[in-house]
């Protein structure tokens, strides 16, 4: 009895549980970022920095300050790009976006590993299912446990994201997700 209740406690402040307990947790997010994109194939890379904000499980806005002024909306399976030079914004039905709902859709779905450095935690999250060619490292200060940043690998290209002014679980309205909003 007093080895099992040892082993619940240690396990319960495991970086692991953390990270599940910040799953569960996020329902929302707003920041600013630096996202630095890389070719690897072609030895390019480049900087962008704007704003993001996204809604749990399916609304994602990524507001592009620089190098030029755009919108990236994902809304469940629909991209849109809408950019202040185009007459339409660019539409593509059936895009991947996929942010589990909670940590048993994450653990069902995903393989999880976990590296660490002297001041971070560092979690690997790749599709265990097929289709999905993409996975992502999120990176996790040791202290607080607040996220530091984000790096998204696809077939082609790595993208990181580090954040600042992190804002978890605010009230995001509705219109921010819709074309007519951004057009504005």
């Amino acid at each position: 009895m007093t080895i099992t209740l040892f082993l619940t406690l240690i396990l319960a402040n495991s970086p692991f549980e953390k990270f599940f307990d910040f799953v569960d947790s996020l329902k929302s997010a707003e920041a600013d970022f630096v996202e630095t994109v890389r070719y690897p194939d072609i030895d390019f890379e480049r900087t962008f920095t704007g704003h993001a904000y996204l809604v749990t499980p399916n609304k994602l806005r990524i507001d592009f300050l620089s190098p030029q002024k755009q919108t990236l909306l994902l809304l469940d399976s629909v991209y849109i790009l809408v950019s202040p030079d185009a007459e339409q914004p660019m539409v593509r039905q059936e895009f991947t976006f996929l942010i589990p709902q909670n940590s048993q859709e994450l653990r069902k779905n995903f393989k999880i590993t976990m590296t660490q450095s002297d001041s971070s935690y560092i979690f690997s999250v790749t599709p265990n299912q097929s289709g999905y060619t993409g996975s992502v490292t999120i990176e996790f200060a040791k202290n607080g446990f607040r996220v530091l940043s984000m790096t998204i690998y696809d077939v082609s290209t790595e993208m990181h994201y580090r954040f600042k002014k992190l804002k978890l679980n605010v009230e995001l309205p509705d219109s921010l997700f819709s074309i007519a909003e951004v057009k504005q």
